[in-house]
C-alpha cells in the first residue's frame, strides 16, 4: 500500500482535538530528514517536549495500534521515520551534529568512526573552528593581502664595548611592504601596495596601483603606476611561445613623471633546457637610460659629462646603466634552485640559491653571491619551520662584508616580519658559528622534548597508554556470583562479554574519553549483551609503567587515565581476586 494513502485510515483515529489531527496528517507528507518537523516541535525545543510529541506519535502510528495489514504496512514506514527522528533529537551529540552539518552528516549515518567521543560542546567548536578556516580561506581568496616587516638592529655595541661607549642595541632602520590584491574577475585583478622606509632621522615612501590582465592562456598583462613621488608607471606583458618547451619571453616599459627621458626597456625570455627535466635557461636585458635624439637628459654619458664639467664627487644612479643577466634554473617537488649570472658597469656578479624541504614542516635555504668588481660578497643559510597552521618561525645566519647578521623571521598568512640583528660589524667566522649554534641548539633541544613527549604518547608498552583487558555487561553479579563460591555451569547466561580490542580502538595519544550519557552499547564493536539490565565496564591498563584498574557503571562516562584508579602490582595484574574471577568467567563462557 502507498504511504500516501495512509490518511484515509488515521482519518478513522479519534484525536483528541483538530490540532492533534492535523499534525498526524502533515506528519505523513514531511520529508524523511526533517527530524523537527516530524515530531511537530521546535527547533529549540527541550528534550521533555521531544519526548511528550513522541509518544504522542506512537500512540498513532505504532504498527501495534493498526491490526489492518494495509494500514500496518503504512504505519510502519511512518512509526520508522518517528522512531528515526527521535534517535536523533534524543541525543545530546547527534543533535548538534544535525544542527550543525545536516541529516547528511557521516555522523548521523554511521559512517565516521572516530577514536574519541566528543561532547556537543566539542563538536560546536570543531564546527566552528571548520567555518572559520573556510571563511579565512574564502576571504584570502577574494583579497589576498600580503604584509612584510623589517625592523633592522644593531646589536653589536651591546655585544662588544668599544672604549667608553654605553652598551644599547640601536635601530638602524624600519622597512614596512603592504600589498593587497582584489579580483574583479577571472581575468582582471585590481591591487595596491606601499612601502615605507626610515633610517635614522630620514624616510621615503611610496604607493603603486596595478591592474593585471589575462587575455588568453597565453597572454598576460600588467600596468601599474606610482602615486607619489617619484611618479613612475611602467606596463609589462608576458607571453609563452611554446608550452612543449615552456618559452616564454616578457617585455617591460618604465618611465618617469615628466617624461624628461625615453622610458627604459626589459626584455625576457626563459626556455626549458632539457627535455622532459625541470631546467630551465633565462635572460634579461635591461636598456639602461639612453637618449633618442634630444629627448633625454638622464642617461649615464649625460651624468658622466656633468661630473666631470662641475668637478664634484661621482654620484653615479646604479638604474642608469644597462645590465644583463642571465642563468639556470632546476626544481624538483622538494627543491628550488638557480645560478644567476648579471654584469653591467657596476657589478659583475654571481649569485647561487638553494632551497629544500624537509619533511612536512621545514624549509632550509642557502644563498652565496659574490661580486669581482666591488670586491664584496654574502653567504647565508635560513630555516624555516611549521609550529602551527599558516604560521612559521624561522632563524638564519648571513656574513656578508658589511657584517654578521642573525636574522629572525615569522610568516603567518602572508604576514612576514623579519628581524636582522647585527651583532659582528664584520665578517666574523666565530660569531657566525655562534649565532648559528645557538637558536638552533634551542629549536633542536624544543623539537627533541615535543618529539619526546609524543613518542611516550604512542609508546605501546611503559609510558603510554595501553588496554590489558576490558569486560562489559554485568561485571559486578558475575564478581559477586565468583567471590561467593557459586559455581558457573557452561548453560549459565553470565551477561558478560571481552571488549579489549574495541576499547583499545578508543585510545588516542594515550588517553580515553567515553562522554556521560553514552551508552557503552553504541559503541564500534560493543554490543547489549543484557538488554534492560544494569551493565558495568571494567577495564585493566598501564600508564606509565603501573597498572590500574577501573569499574564504571553504564552511561556514566569514563576517562583514562587517572590517578583516582586503583593501582596494582604488575604480577597481580590479571590474577588479583576479582579480575582473576570475571577473567575466568569470561574465559569459560568463551571455551563452552
Amino acid at each position: 500500500m502507498d504511504p500516501n494513502n495512509f490518511p484515509n485510515v488515521a482519518r478513522d483515529l479519534l484525536f483528541d482535538d483538530e490540532a492533534e489531527s492535523e499534525q498526524v496528517q502533515q506528519i505523513l507528507q514531511l520529508p524523511q530528514d526533517d527530524f523537527y518537523a516530524i515530531l511537530n516541535v521546535p527547533r529549540d525545543a527541550t528534550p521533555e517536549q521531544i519526548k511528550d510529541s513522541y509518544k504522542k506519535l506512537c500512540m498513532v502510528f505504532h504498527p501495534d495500534k493498526n491490526p489492518d495489514p494495509d494500514a500496518k504496512e503504512a504505519a510502519e514506514k511512518q512509526f520508522q521515520k518517528i522512531s528515526r527522528a527521535f534517535e536523533v533529537l534524543s541525543d545530546p551529540r547527534k543533535r548538534t551534529y544535525l544542527d550543525l552539518y545536516g541529516p547528511d552528516c557521516p555522523e548521523l549515518k554511521g559512517l565516521a568512526v572516530g577514536p574519541v567521543l566528543k561532547t556537543p560542546d566539542e563538536i560546536r567548536a570543531d564546527y566552528e573552528n571548520r567555518i572559520r578556516r573556510e571563511n579565512l580561506a574564502r576571504l584570502e581568496s577574494l583579497i589576498k593581502q600580503r604584509g612584510e616587516a623589517t625592523v633592522s638592529l644593531d646589536a653589536s655595541k651591546l655585544l662588544f664595548q668599544v672604549d667608553d661607549e654605553p652598551r644599547e642595541m640601536e635601530v638602524q632602520s624600519f622597512n614596512l611592504r603592504y600589498a593587497t590584491d582584489m579580483p574583479i574577475d577571472e581575468t582582471l585583478v585590481v591591487g595596491l601596495s606601499g612601502k615605507m622606509l626610515t633610517r635614522g632621522k630620514f624616510g621615503s615612501g611610496n604607493l603603486r596601483a596595478v591592474v593585471r590582465k589575462t587575455f588568453s592562456r597565453a597572454t598576460k598583462g600588467e600596468a601599474s603606476i606610482h602615486l607619489l613621488s617619484p611618479h613612475t608607471s611602467s606596463v609589462k606583458v608576458d607571453h609563452v611561445l611554446d608550452d612543449a618547451t615552456d618559452t616564454s619571453v616578457s617585455l617591460e616599459l618604465q618611465s618617469t613623471r615628466p617624461l624628461a627621458m625615453p622610458p627604459t626597456i626589459t626584455v625576457g625570455i626563459q626556455r626549458r633546457l632539457l627535455k622532459n627535466r625541470p631546467v630551465l635557461g633565462f635572460a634579461r636585458l635591461y636598456s639602461g637610460h639612453y637618449r633618442l635624439g634630444s629627448w633625454g637628459t638622464g642617461d649615464l654619458a649625460t651624468q658622466i659629462s656633468e661630473m666631470v664639467q662641475t668637478n664634484r664627487r661621482p654620484v653615479i644612479d646604479k638604474s642608469s646603466a644597462t645590465s644583463f643577466t642571465t642563468g639556470l634554473q632546476w626544481s624538483t617537488a622538494q627543491s628550488l634552485s638557480y645560478l644567476a649570472l648579471a654584469t653591467s658597469m657596476f657589478e659583475q656578479a654571481v649569485t647561487v640559491f638553494h632551497q629544500h624541504k624537509v619533511g612536512k614542516l621545514t624549509t632550509v635555504e642557502l644563498v652565496g653571491a659574490l661580486d669581482a668588481r666591488q670586491g664584496s660578497f654574502t653567504a647565508s643559510w635560513k630555516v624555516m619551520h611549521r609550529v602551527a597552521d599558516h604560521t612559521k618561525l624561522g632563524v638564519g645566519v648571513a656574513v656578508s662584508s658589511g657584517g654578521t647578521v642573525l636574522n629572525l623571521a615569522g610568516d603567518h598568512l602572508g604576514q612576514k616580519l623579519n628581524v636582522p640583528v647585527t651583532v659582528f660589524p664584520a665578517p666574523n667566522a666565530v660569531m657566525a658559528i655562534a649565532a648559528s649554534v645557538i637558536p638552533l641548539a634551542v629549536a633542536g633541544a624544543a623539537s627533541f622534548r615535543k618529539k619526546k613527549w609524543a613518542d611516550e604518547s604512542r609508546k605501546p608498552e611503559g609510558a603510554g597508554l595501553t588496554v590489558v583487558q576490558a569486560l562489559y555487561g554485568k561485571v559486578k553479579d558475575l564478581q559477586a556470583r565468583v567471590g561467593a563460591g557459586i559455581p558457573l555451569a557452561p548453560s549459565d547466561d553470565i551477561c558478560v562479554i571481552d571488549v579489549t580490542v574495541p576499547v583499545m580502538f578508543l585510545v588516542d595519544r594515550s588517553t580515553l574519553r567515553v562522554d556521560a550519557g553514552t551508552r557503552f552499547s553504541e559503541l564500534l564493536g560493543f554490543y547489549d549483551p543484557c538488554p534492560w539490565e544494569d551493565k558495568q565496564l571494567l577495564v585493566t591498563y598501564s600508564f606509565r609503567g603501573k597498572f590500574r584498574q577501573v569499574v564504571v557503571n553504564d552511561q556514566a562516562g569514563l576517562v583514562l587515565p587517572l590517578r583516582t584508579h586503583p593501582i596494582l602490582e604488575p604480577s597481580q595484574v590479571g590474577y588479583s581476586d576479582k579480575i582473576k574471577a570475571v577473567h575466568e568467567a569470561v574465559k569459560a563462557r568463551s571455551s563452552s
